[in-house]
């Protein structure tokens, strides 16, 4: 079913935008097909994630854009329950480059420092969400 072009427009998402979204999130699922469920080798952290912006200024723009909409894709409502943010990808960006400022995150990979980021400014518990980022932290230890 196609939706007129004034009802994208009226919610903020042109066609163009759609398709753009569609063929990142294409793009980034062909990408990980090798990947490992939990870390894989194309699960950038925070390290791989600095190094994208200086490699291309919109290139973390680009990873969250591509990573949000494959997983939208494949599982609604896995992203509804675990990933989504009420805020821009330029937004998650931003939260994402705060989040990687504290060394000890750095190793964590970017898929699972969004759901970090979403239990903190949802307004979960602290305990809890301090706990998984803890649990986070040694899991990508373990990876070295």
């Amino acid at each position: 079913m196609k939706l007129p072009s004034k009802v994208f427009k009226k919610i903020g998402r042109t066609p163009r935008i759609i398709k753009i979204q569609r063929i990142c999130g294409a793009v980034f699922l062909i990408w990980m097909a090798g990947a490992s469920p939990l870390y894989g080798e194309h699960f950038i952290a925070g390290e791989d994630w600095i190094q994208l912006e200086r490699v291309n200024p919109s290139g973390q723009l680009y990873y969250v854009a591509g990573l949000i909409e494959s997983v939208i894709q494949s599982d609604y409502e896995y992203y509804y329950n675990e990933m989504h943010l009420p805020v821009s990808y330029e937004r998650i960006v931003i939260l994402l480059n705060e989040f990687y400022k504290d060394y000890r995150n750095i190793k964590i990979p970017v898929f699972h420092s969004i759901r970090a980021i979403r239990m903190q400014i949802s307004g979960e518990e602290d305990e809890a969400t301090n706990n998984f980022i803890l649990e986070l932290r040694r899991l990508s230890m373990t990876l070295e």
